[in-house]
């Protein structure tokens, strides 16, 4: 339902919701296709220490690159909208979002042309929803 309710985001690539396996779901295991990325706990982990503190880089706790204080906020932003969307809009949300189950990565822009990269946000383990 989720590839439903957020069809323009999935196109535009910024929203992906792996899809489940259903030949290799069981009652208590839920499989899903393999997305990359990284966990969206990592892009909000701040560095503390001196050299860090006058930068807007943050040191990813994943050995990964940096996240710009621009990109957290583009995830920031996107998260907020997603969240508001299942609530307010579509009335059926991913019951166990929590920061384990939330992906990030960028990706090349779909626009001709253009050089700019996506931020993207991957919703894994959507076994558990709610209608509200």
């Amino acid at each position: 339902r989720f590839q439903c309710n957020f069809i323009d985001e999935i196109a535009n690539q910024t929203l992906r919701v792996p899809q489940v396996v259903t030949g290799l779901v069981r009652p208590s295991i839920l499989v899903e296709t393999w997305d990359d990325g990284r966990l969206i706990s990592n892009a909000f982990e701040q560095d503390t220490s001196p050299t860090h503190l006058t930068t807007d880089m943050t040191a990813a706790r994943d050995g990964g690159p940096a996240v710009s204080m621009k990109v957290r906020k583009q995830l920031a932003t996107r998260l907020f909208d997603t969240s508001l969307k299942m609530f307010l809009r579509d009335n059926f949300i991913h019951a166990d979002l929590h920061a384990g189950n939330i992906m990030f990565d960028s990706r090349p822009s779909k626009v001709p042309g253009s050089k700019n990269k996506v931020q993207s946000l991957t919703l894994l383990d959507a076994g558990l929803t709610a209608q509200l």
